[in-house]
């Protein structure tokens, strides 16, 4: 299915998504040949250190990237770089501390001058002179100097701030809001928009909150060490980022992930909690003595006492850039903005568009048997039959519900997911504007559920196909009289598929893009993919035809391809596996 939006498009409008709300070890396994495949991709990860970095005297983490200082005053960045966050600007010099936000990051110079680079506008007003720290976010940039003095500004305009800008001796920028510290010790947080949504408490500071000798504001929770070296955190939760571990002890220095957090020790350690494993566990390598941590989104890095850098997740991070080929492939998924892959030896690969962490697999997730990419979010089945979702969850489209139990398919929509236990029970879960979640009372067990932009429909046990959701705009979810029974099912952006038993094809629903209108010359279909705005068939030869929109060559089959034996359409590009394991992709690939 294709990608998020806070405000769904209708139909042919498209449905574009809004923003945010390793290093191998060589006692592992040897790299399979779609790891080796990865590995030689163009593109960092977040945590993938350079080996060229050197030592380092200053870190700095962002969402997806990070930055350092070394000796010399000389900026490196590293990580997903798409929006230009790791690209230094021309003549930026040396510079003295950095800050870094969702895909943004700025540099203070020895003169107080500061410059910014990546997502937004870099323009800093004039009358910001004389900084010695800046922060920033996807909404804001502040700055203080040194006397204390705090302000912020967006796009090259100052903005007023809602709690005193005097006597600040620390800030820290958020997901949505920006912290304060005072040289008394006390902590103003506010958000830094008033239409900010992704609210879960992260800016109201508690009341029993001591002084404060050291803060970090994360996406979504916010930690901070009082001066007798307590930790305490406030915000979100769910993943036991707040949960401050009772034996921590004394801490010199906290930071805040998205689901997770970690502290620094007296004696340099490393302690981390929270994560959406499982177990809310965050494991930490073996580091020795570090001076400072940072957290990302999903990762940690850690500057160590000898200077070098060490950065770690517990996912796997898969190159940003377009991938068009691998080998040893069983299926792969195409989602808006990123595709997935599941390999013959059942590993799960993403690469592709990063600011959801769609791309970001969980390493707990193991050998899979199944896999499907939706708009920005990807599930996959392991060998159990456990379901595990991750990526971008607006509406809770990752949550598999508890009760779940063991799951024999899954499809992941737009914002939302459809799965189909062992028994044959459908459930749905996430989004449900148009009513995708609101499964018909009678519908009993079914074969297969097909999750799409706003209706999900089913082939029930008798073959019949079930349609609910869209009920502004009920054609896509109409089922066509005397279709007979469904082998197969489908259902796109605004259209839906399905395969009957006598191998024929039958599509319905929106056709402003020809997406609905089979070819003359089509015979007996094998399969059907029939995502966003085009549809793809193969055929009982193995044989792949596409058509539907075509603006960035996503049904220009290749002549080479062959028989194919699965095939994914998204809403640009195209991507099919043929009868050697080989994945094929074509179209649009940003």
């Amino acid at each position: 299915m294709g990608c998020g939006s806070p405000a769904p498009a209708r139909h042919d409008e498209g449905f574009d998504g809004t923003r945010l709300d390793g290093t191998h070890d060589p006692s592992e396994a040897p790299l399979d040949p779609v790891e080796q495949q990865f590995a030689s991709a163009e593109g960092a990860t977040p945590v993938s250190v350079p080996a060229s970095l050197g030592a380092v005297t200053s870190l700095a983490a962002g969402l997806w990237h990070n930055c350092a200082l070394d000796a010399g005053g000389e900026v490196h960045c590293w990580g997903y770089g798409s929006l230009g966050e790791t690209r230094l600007p021309p003549g930026l010099g040396t510079a003295v501390q950095l800050g870094l936000g969702e895909a943004r990051a700025c540099a203070v110079n020895a003169e107080g001058g500061v410059r910014c680079w990546g997502q937004g506008k870099g323009i800093v007003p004039a009358t910001f002179t004389g900084v010695v720290q800046v922060v920033t976010n996807s909404l804001l940039t502040c700055a203080r100097d040194a006397a204390g003095r705090a302000g912020c500004w967006k796009d090259g305009r100052e903005v007023e701030l809602p709690a005193a800008s005097d006597h600040v001796t620390q800030l820290s920028a958020g997901g949505i809001h920006v912290c304060a510290v005072n040289d008394q010790g006390g902590v103003a947080c506010w958000k830094a928009s008033a239409n900010a949504k992704i609210d879960f408490g992260q800016a109201d500071v508690p009341a029993s909150l001591g002084a404060i000798a050291q803060l970090a504001a994360g996406p979504y929770h916010t930690c901070a060490v009082d001066r007798a070296g307590q930790v305490s955190c406030w915000g979100r939760d769910d993943a036991g980022q707040s949960d401050v571990p009772a034996d921590l002890g004394r801490a010199v220095q906290v930071t805040a992930g998205a689901f997770h957090s970690c502290a620094l020790d007296v004696d340099g350690g490393v302690r981390c909690w929270g994560g959406l494993d499982p177990a809310h566990h965050t494991a930490v390598p073996e580091l020795g003595r570090v001076r400072a941590v940072q957290a990302g989104y999903l990762h940690t890095c850690a500057l160590r006492e000898d200077g070098q850098v060490s950065c770690w997740s517990d996912y796997d991070f898969g190159p940003a850039g377009p991938l068009l080929a691998l080998d040893s492939i069983a299926r792969v998924s195409v989602g808006e903005k990123h595709t997935c892959a599941l390999t013959l030896a059942g590993k799960v690969h993403c690469w592709g568009e990063y600011m959801r962490s769609q791309i970001a697999v969980p390493r707990w997730l193991g050998e899979s048997a199944a896999l499907d990419a939706g708009g920005a979010h990807s599930c996959a089945i392991d060998a159990s039959g456990k379901l595990t979702c991750w990526g971008y969850s607006s509406d809770g489209q990752t949550a598999v519900p508890e009760a779940l139990g063991e799951v024999a398919q899954v499809s992941a929509g737009f914002r939302h997911t459809c799965a189909v236990d062992v028994r044959g029970t459908p459930s749905c879960w996430g989004w449900n504007e148009y009513g995708q979640l609101d499964i018909p009372p009678g519908l009993g067990a079914v074969r297969e559920v097909s999750a799409g932009l706003y209706p999900s429909c089913a082939i029930d046990a008798a073959g019949a196909v079930v349609c609910w959701g869209d009920s502004e705009d009920p054609l896509e979810a109409a089922v066509p009289e005397g279709m007979g029974a469904a082998a197969g099912l489908s259902v796109g952006g605004s259209h839906v598929c399905a395969i009957s038993a006598g191998d024929q094809l039958s599509c319905w629903g929106h056709d402003g893009s020809g997406q609905t209108a089979l070819p003359a010359d089509l015979g007996a279909v094998a399969a059907v993919s029939a995502r966003s705005f085009h549809t793809c068939v193969i055929d009982s030869s193995g044989q792949l035809s596409c058509w539907g929109r075509n603006d960035r060559g996503q049904t220009d089959v290749p002549a080479a391809l062959g028989p194919v034996l699965q095939v994914s359409a998204g809403r640009y590009r195209t991507c099919a596996v043929d009868a050697q394991h080989h994945m094929t992709c074509w179209g649009d690939q940003e």
